[in-house]
C-alpha cells in the first residue's frame, strides 16, 4: 500500500501551488501530471512492457480459446472479483486514517486512496503517491513536521504488517506446492519468459537503486525506532493502521480467489497472499511502471506452482493485473483530478 518508510524524506507537503502557464487553466489536466512528477518516457516504457508480457505469454503458452470463452469462464465470479478490488483502497484509508489521528474525513482519505490507484501506473515505486499523501494531509491542517511522521509512521507500519503476512502465509501455502505439477504443466518456454522477465526486473532495480540503498537501509533503522516507539505509547494508533493494512492484504487475495473460482481452478487462501503480495511488492519495487512484467510473471509462476494448469494461470494472471492495477485508474484519474480541482493535493 505503501513505500518503505525513509523514501518519503525528501518530499513535502507546503509545496506552493504549480503555477500556471499562460493562457492555462489554474487546475488542468497537465497541472496535475506535473504535481505527479510524470515522466512521460518511464509511462511508454510501462505500456509497451504490458504489451510485450502479454503477446509473450500467450504466444509461448498457446492458449486454447476455449479458456476465454464464455462457455469455460464463469463471469459472475469476475464481476464480484471486480467488486472485491476496493477493498484495498478502503483499508488504505483507515491506516492513513489511523496514522493522522482522522484529521482528514474518511470519505476523503478513501478518494485519495483511489486517486493514487493512477500514480501506481504513471509514476515509479509510488514516487508521486508519497508526494501526493503530505501534500493531501498538509491541506487537512497538519504542520509539514506533523504530516510527514504521520505518513512515515503509516508508511513503516504498512510495509512490516507486509512483510510478516507473507511470511506467515507462505509457512501456511507451503504444504500446497505441487512441483510435480510444474515439471509437466508447464512449457519450458514459458518458464523461460517468466525467468527472462525477472531477470531483466532486477538488473533494471538493482541499477537504479542500488547507489543509494546503504543510505536508505540507515535511515530507515533510524526511524524504525522512533516509529515503534510510537505504536508502544499509542497502541490504539498502531492497531488501527494495522487493521487498515489487512484490509488492503485481503482485498487482492479475495480478487485474485474469486478468478480462479471463476475457472474452477480454487486456491489455498495462505498461497493467495503469498501469490498478491510478491506481485504488489514487484510493482512497488521495480523502478519502473507496471514493473517490467514482474507482477504478471510472480503470478504465473505461484498460481502454476500450486498445481493450476498453466492456461488459467495466465487468464488468471492477466485479468488479476487489469482488474487491479489497470483498471482502476480510469476512476482514479476522475477522483485524483477532483481532490486537485478543490486544492486538497
Amino acid at each position: 500500500m505503501s513505500e518503505p518508510a525513509g523514501d518519503h524524506c525528501a518530499d513535502r507537503s507546503d509545496e506552493p501551488l504549480d503555477a500556471a502557464a499562460p493562457g492555462q487553466a489554474k487546475h488542468s489536466v497537465l497541472g496535475l501530471y506535473r504535481r505527479l512528477h510524470v515522466t512521460p518516457t518511464l509511462v511508454v516504457v510501462g505500456l509497451v512492457m504490458l504489451v510485450v508480457v502479454i503477446l509473450a505469454v500467450l504466444k509461448v503458452s498457446h492458449l486454447p480459446r476455449a479458456i476465454i470463452d464464455a462457455e469455460t469462464f464463469h463471469w459472475p465470479w469476475a464481476l464480484a472479483a471486480a467488486f472485491a478490488v476496493p477493498l484495498y483502497y478502503l483499508g488504505g484509508a483507515i491506516s492513513l486514517g489511523s496514522a493522522s489521528k482522522w484529521r482528514p474525513s474518511f470519505p476523503r482519505l478513501t478518494q485519495l486512496q483511489a486517486g493514487q490507484a493512477l500514480t501506481l501506473v504513471v509514476t515509479p515505486a509510488n514516487v508521486g503517491g508519497a508526494s501526493l499523501s503530505l501534500r493531501f494531509l498538509g491541506r487537512a491542517g497538519l504542520d509539514a513536521a506533523t504530516g510527514a511522521a504521520a505518513y512515515g509512521l503509516y508508511s513503516f507500519l504498512t510495509s512490516i504488517v507486509s512483510g510478516i503476512g507473507l511470511a506467515v502465509a507462505a509457512a501456511f501455502a507451503a504444504s500446497t506446492l505441487d512441483t510435480k505439477a510444474l515439471k509437466q504443466e508447464v512449457p519450458a518456454g514459458l518458464w523461460m519468459v517468466i525467468v527472462g522477465i525477472l531477470a531483466i526486473a532486477v538488473f533494471v532495480t538493482v541499477v537504479i537503486k542500488a547507489p543509494g540503498f546503504r543510505h536508505r537501509v540507515v535511515v530507515w533503522f533510524h526511524e524504525a525506532l522512533h516509529y515503534v516507539r510510537t505504536v508502544l505509547e499509542k497502541p490504539a494508533t498502531g492497531i488501527g493502521i494495522v487493521s487498515g493494512q489487512l484490509v488492503c492484504i485481503t482485498g487482492p487475495a479475495l480478487c485474485l480467489g474469486l478468478l480462479l473460482h471463476a475457472v474452477e481452478a480454487p486456491v489455498h487462501p495462505a498461497a493467495l497472499i503469498v501469490a498478491t503480495q510478491l506481485a504488489s511488492a514487484a510493482s512497488r519495487t521495480v523502478p519502473i511502471p507496471g514493473g517490467l512484467g514482474a507482477p504478471e510473471a510472480i503470478l504465473i509462476a505461484a498460481l502454476a506452482s500450486t498445481g493450476v494448469r498453466h492456461e488459467d494461470a495466465i487468464v488468471v494472471a492477466l485479468a488479476f493485473r487489469m482488474l487491479s492495477y489497470w483498471l482502476p485508474t480510469l476512476p482514479g484519474t476522475a477522483l485524483l483530478y477532483d481532490l486537485y480541482r478543490r486544492d486538497l493535493v
